[in-house]
């Protein structure tokens, strides 16, 4: 294994455990105060909706366009951005609503589903960080940063929810561990199995499907939940949300 490889994984799980930056919030945080709550899964959800609508799809459609026309490549773009939401949908419906009934197993539910999302979002961007250093050094830590400051408030939207409904800050930092080593091992499975198999199609599919998955856990779980502790907190929470993750983005661009 040559000194660029080994660079290009250890880029790919810095970037990958940067969640655990935001679950270290879960430390010095009161677990009675909902409206900090309300603010962090708000802002949260601002996060990840824009990052799916603005940065995901878009880099679905470029991917489809090196081997379909523009028309097929926004078709196909859309149809897996469905397939997304029904595959989360259909997760949703098959993981029993009788066990997360009350305030604490539905904000626990919240944090599964958002790790189980972040993790399948983790993978892909361990392949990216990985053929990207693999080609150039300076864009391959370029994606890194870029790919770690996202990754903060992802780790505050497992964490939080999970800590609040357990009260147990080692479960917290463990599911916000976990969806970030999804990242190293999307390069370390790229570099010993993948690499003959990986195409532009199939990167704009994988960003198309989770850019589905995580816009529907945002306004159909994550959300939701925040309005219901407090309508003003989750609502500012939100809206900076999307001004963070904007300004991130163009930031590094």
């Amino acid at each position: 294994m040559n000194e660029t490889i080994v660079f290009a994984i250890i880029l790919s799980l810095l970037a990958g455990l940067s969640t655990v930056i935001g679950s270290f919030l879960s430390f010095f945080i009161k677990n009675n105060n909902y409206k900090f709550l309300s603010f962090i899964l708000a802002f949260s959800a601002g996060v990840m909706i824009l990052l799916s609508l603005t940065e995901l799809i878009v880099e679905s459609n470029m991917f489809l366009k090196y081997d379909f026309n523009n028309i097929v490549a926004i078709i196909m773009t859309f149809l897996f951005f469905l397939i997304g939401i029904i595959l989360i949908y259909i997760l949703n419906k098959i993981i029993p609503e009788n066990n997360f009934t009350d305030k604490e197993g539905k904000l626990i539910r919240i944090g599964i589903f958002t790790c189980i999302a972040l993790a399948i979002h983790n993978f892909p961007e361990g392949i990216l960080t990985f053929t990207s250093t693999i080609k150039d050094y300076s864009l391959g830590i370029l994606i890194t940063i870029s790919i770690a400051l996202h990754n903060i408030p992802e780790g505050i939207a497992i964490s939080m929810p999970i800590y609040y409904g357990t009260k147990k800050r080692k479960k917290a930092f463990f599911y916000s561990f976990i969806a970030g080593l999804f990242e190293p091992l999307g390069a370390i499975l790229t570099f010993l199995i993948l690499m003959p198999f990986l195409n532009s199609t199939i990167f704009g599919i994988v960003f198309a499907i989770v850019a589905g998955i995580m816009t529907y856990i945002s306004m159909f779980e994550i959300f939701p939940n925040a309005f219901k502790y407090n309508k003003k907190m989750s609502l500012l929470g939100f809206v900076i949300g999307l001004i963070f993750m904007y300004l991130s983005i163009n930031f590094l661009k």
